[in-house]
């Protein structure tokens, strides 16, 4: 089965959860290597998402990534004007 294409507004909502999972790590002060050691996910997974690279990444690799930075899951999915730190 062909993947669908990505649209638009999936790759802005990709680079705004990117953007949002790096400003957490970096709140944190912790590298790519720790939260992606502690989500047990590869760092390049988590630089790509963070680049914006990945527009749809799983909902598990978000969980795993968000309960490693101590934040829930619904953080990285608001709208950027609401979140809050």
């Amino acid at each position: 089965m062909a993947r669908a294409k990505i649209t638009d507004r999936e790759r802005l909502r990709g680079a705004d959860l990117g953007q949002a999972l790096q400003t957490a790590r970096t709140d944190k002060r912790k590298s790519q290597s720790q939260v992606a050691s502690d989500a047990g996910l590869p760092v390049d997974t988590l630089r790509r998402i963070e680049q914006g690279q990945v527009a749809n990444p799983g909902v598990f690799t978000v969980a795993a990534i968000a309960d490693a930075l101590g934040r829930s899951v619904s953080y990285f999915v608001k709208r950027p004007e609401r979140r809050r730190r």
